[in-house]
Formats: C-alpha cells, sequence, structure tokens
C-alpha cells in the first residue's frame, strides 16, 4: 500500500491514481513542490500568557485566568483561620506565663516580663507567618487558602516560583504593599492582570488552577 501525499489515502502498490482525490502518482502539484502535510497542535500550552495560534483548535481567550482582588481576599482571611487556630495553644501558654509573674513578683517585675513576653509573642508569630507564606509559596505555589480556592501563585513564565522569590513576595513584597492603607493589596483590584504591588516587585501572578 501507497499513501497519497496530497490528501492521505491509502492507495495499491500499482495505482496510477488515487482512489480518493484522482491525483496521478509520480505528479507534482502546481508550482514544482509537494503538498505540505497537515499542521500538528502544540502538546502543551505556550509559556506566558502568549495565545494559541489560529487553527490550532484550543481555545482563545482565558489564558492564564488572573484571580482578582476579592478571590484573593477571601484566600487570605482563610489563612488567617488557620494561623490564628495554629497560634492559640501559644496565646495561652504565654498568657499562663504572664498572670504567674504577676503572682510572684512585684508590679514592676511583672510589667517588664509582660512587655517582654508580648515581644517575644509577636516575634514568634511574625517569624511564623513569614515561614508558612514562604515554603508553602516555593513549595507548592499556594498556601492552604489559595489551595482551597484552587489558585496559585506563577513566574512571568508560568511555572512554579523558587523560594527566593516566594520570600521577596511574601516578605519584602507584603511589608510594602500593606504600608500604605493596604493599597498595595487594593490594586489588584484594578491591574490588568491582577497584579498586587508584591506580585510586581516579585514578577508574579496569581492565577485560576482550573478554568
Amino acid at each position: 500500500m501507497k499513501r497519497c501525499p496530497r490528501c492521505g489515502a491509502e492507495n495499491p502498490d500499482d495505482a496510477a491514481f488515487c482512489s480518493g482525490c484522482a491525483q496521478p502518482f509520480g505528479a507534482v502539484p502546481p508550482g514544482g513542490q509537494a503538498y505540505p502535510p497537515p499542521p500538528g497542535q502544540p502538546a502543551y500550552p505556550p509559556p506566558g500568557w502568549q495565545q494559541y495560534p489560529s487553527g490550532y483548535g484550543y481555545p482563545q481567550p482565558g489564558y492564564p485566568h488572573y484571580a482578582g482582588f476579592w478571590i484573593r481576599f477571601v484566600a487570605a482571611f482563610i489563612d488567617g483561620l488557620i494561623l490564628g487556630v495554629a497560634f492559640f495553644p501559644i496565646n495561652l501558654i504565654f498568657s499562663a506565663l504572664s498572670d504567674r509573674f504577676y503572682v510572684w513578683g512585684s508590679w514592676d517585675w511583672h510589667e517588664g516580663v509582660s512587655v517582654g513576653l508580648l515581644i517575644l509573642f509577636n516575634l514568634i508569630r511574625v517569624g511564623a507567618g513569614w515561614a508558612y507564606y514562604t515554603i508553602m509559596t516555593g513549595r507548592y505555589g499556594a498556601t492552604l487558602g489559595k489551595m482551597l480556592l484552587k489558585l496559585k501563585v506563577v513566574g512571568e513564565d508560568m511555572g512554579p516560583v523558587s523560594y527566593g522569590t516566594a520570600a521577596l513576595r511574601e516578605i519584602v513584597g507584603k511589608f510594602l504593599s500593606g504600608l500604605v492603607c493596604a493599597i498595595g493589596y487594593i490594586w489588584a483590584g484594578f491591574d490588568d492582570r491582577k497584579q498586587a504591588w508584591h506580585d510586581k516587585i516579585a514578577h508574579t501572578f496569581v492565577i485560576y488552577t482550573e478554568p
């Protein structure tokens, strides 16, 4: 069996003409070149926010689907609840220690210890929060709140971000985003690609993992 170079139909080896398009075997189409094979489709989406070439059978709009301000606000609220529950036992321990020093010592001593415990507790809470957001974003591309809402943090190539990028985004970037009335966070609601200030600083995007 031999295949027609024009339409791809199968024909007997001794056939002089194609049974599908009547093209003579051995003939060359006008212009002196054989018909090119049909174009193949890409095996995976193109990087970044490029659209697929027309005629490839993939939907043109909606890739990537950026996550806006409110859905990200809900994800942050969920993360806040998770961290609050995790720190509740630690808060009880520090409160118990503060009360114990109040019973044993004078008012001045209690006041100094209470302030020291409060500072220590807040340092632990802030450090643990930074570690949570940085490790989860660097390892999985999403915190637990984002995972529940099918969101993910990606780089400019729509690929995973490194721990360094995650730290830049979650520690430095978010500090600057919240520095002036949290305007850096609100910015995501007005930006064309839904980037908050910390996204722009780290060159990241928050996208939906499902259409």
